[in-house]
């Protein structure tokens, strides 16, 4: 069964400067087809795509790449339809979503022996219903979006952090 998850209403979550440890995955591209349902109560669909790889740090000394690392991405009150990792489906044993740790999990052993990947995720939202004003959300008729600094988890898995980008 697919992930899923609808909004939750507890307060924010707090993250340190000391919970952060270096990200072992860089993200390459990333690119988003929104397609809005405008109709009161519409839900939306999203699609994202991510061209990710390890950073160096996770290759050892002699070049090679290390003990392959989970994929582990932020997110937060989505309703997932599909993942797929290089065009394929994801098994479900390959794939683990966590509601109360707001993540979505790419197990190592889907990523062995790749040098880089490219996951696309299916949402759905209905930005209407999100009244938390981050993420996509539609504020009296007018659609929105607010990513700044931890806003885009809301609108697909991601490495949803300061710092964390796509090269330009």
């Amino acid at each position: 069964e697919t992930p899923s998850k609808k909004a939750k209403v507890d307060g924010p979550k707090v993250i340190r400067r000391e919970d952060y440890a270096p990200l072992p995955f860089a993200v390459d591209h990333i690119s988003l087809v929104v397609r809005l349902d405008v109709a009161p109560g519409g839900v939306c669909q999203i699609v994202s795509t991510q061209t990710l790889r390890p950073l160096k740090g996770s290759i050892d000394d002699s070049g090679a790449s290390a003990q392959p690392k989970d994929l582990v991405l932020n997110a937060e009150a989505l309703d997932i339809q599909s993942v797929k990792l290089d065009g394929a489906e994801l098994a479900p044993g390959l794939l683990r979503y966590d509601a109360e740790a707001e993540t979505l999990t790419v197990l190592a052993a889907a990523l062995e022996g790749k040098e880089a990947w490219m996951l696309e995720c299916i949402m759905t939202c209905t930005p209407a219903q999100n009244l938390q004003f981050q993420g996509l959300y539609c504020s009296s008729g007018i659609y929105c979006t607010q990513c700044e600094a931890e806003g885009f988890r809301r609108i697909a898995p991601s490495l949803d952090r300061p710092g964390a980008r796509a090269p330009p």
